[in-house]
């Protein structure tokens, strides 16, 4: 069914030092569109930029974030289908947390870097819709550790 925010929780533990997460299918209400990122409980203190590009006009663009509560633009949705490769370090470490992602829609194709300076352990996270809904799609989360 539509909707506005897709909660994953309980992903996030002691087991992994990192995480994948990858979005793929679903349609959005709205023709171009973008997630947002946090960790469950919203906190604020997220810091990093996103440079990303404007197909039609070609510029180089970027965003700061600066004591940001959560990660605008963390990945892309349209009406046609959703797709991201989203990275999270440390997650459930009392530790600030570090997030990474690539994206690429019909208009736009960019990259997100931050880091969460809380000294908080996260099990979860909350992906949302920046305007509109959405409609079906896939979350897949993997988790990795150092061999």
């Amino acid at each position: 069914t539509a909707v506005t925010t897709i909660t994953v929780n309980n992903c996030f533990s002691a087991t992994y030092d990192a995480y994948r997460i990858i979005l793929t299918g679903g349609t959005a209400s709205t023709a171009s569109n973008q997630f947002s990122f946090n960790f469950n409980g919203a906190p604020a203190q997220w810091y990093g930029n996103m440079i990303y590009a404007n197909f039609a006009s070609g510029a180089p663009l970027s965003i700061g974030y600066n004591n940001a509560t959560g990660v605008a633009h963390a990945a892309s949705v349209s009406s046609s289908y959703t797709q991201a490769i989203i990275d999270v370090r440390s997650p459930y470490l009392a530790t600030p947390s570090f997030f990474w992602s690539s994206y690429v829609d019909g208009a736009n194709g960019g990259t997100v870097q931050a880091t969460n300076a809380n000294s908080t352990s996260y099990t979860g996270f909350v992906l949302t819709i920046l305007s509109g809904t959405i409609t079906g799609g896939t979350v897949t989360v993997y988790g990795y550790r150092k061999a």
